[in-house]
């Protein structure tokens, strides 16, 4: 099955975003950061408040920790965009819109911008996930193929689509597990082949 759309630059942002929620090293960085910036803020009022009362100290230190956190993952999230926008200029230069074609085989998704097609096989493929607006084929170290609603002409030419792709995922899924028995079961025959070489002798 074969879909094109237009993307824009927000969308080629809005894809790396996803990406990177997909990254455990990007998501601990950040509740990192969120900590950090929390103990801060604690440790500074409650030195500013101590000379007061300890309750006190404690009380103004939680919430500015609290409200610390909440700022560094606030403005995180809007520096992350604004450096994620640069790279993709760095990369692609300005750009209005541009096509991407997505095509399912067998083999697996065919991905095609930018004069560039990849392919990424079903053996590699974790899941099948719709979001609302979008089919997310996620590769299994994070990579992701992101195909807009506006890929469709109908909900249900969409609805198609995700099902013929998770039915390749199953089938892929079926093939390997038959090929590990397989392999089981060979290994299997040559160990009772050496078992009964060593009784002739």
């Amino acid at each position: 099955m074969y879909v094109k759309f237009e993307y824009t630059e927000d969308d080629a942002v809005n894809t790396l975003e996803r990406f990177l929620e997909r990254s455990k090293t990007a998501r601990a960085a950040r509740v990192k950061g969120a900590l950090y910036s929390a103990l801060i803020a604690g440790v500074v009022v409650f030195l500013l408040y101590v000379g007061r009362s300890y309750t006190a100290a404690g009380v103004a230190a939680v919430f500015a920790g609290a409200l610390a956190a909440v700022i560094h993952l606030v403005s995180f999230e809007g520096s992350r965009r604004k450096r994620l926008r640069k790279l993709v200029r760095e990369h692609h230069g300005r750009f209005d819109r541009r096509v991407c074609e997505v095509e399912l085989t067998p083999v697996g998704v065919l991905v095609r911008q930018d004069n560039v097609q990849s392919t990424y096989e079903w053996e590699g493929v974790e899941e099948v996930a719709e979001t609302p607006d979008s089919v997310d084929i996620r590769a299994r170290g994070g990579g992701v193929v992101v195909v807009r609603a506006r890929a469709f002409e109908n909900e249900a030419e969409r609805r198609r689509f995700r099902e013929l792709a998770e039915g390749y995922l199953e089938l892929s899924r079926t093939g390997s597990a038959a090929r590990a028995l397989g392999a089981e079961g060979g290994q299997s025959s040559l160990k009772g082949q050496e078992g009964e070489g060593g009784l002739e002798h």
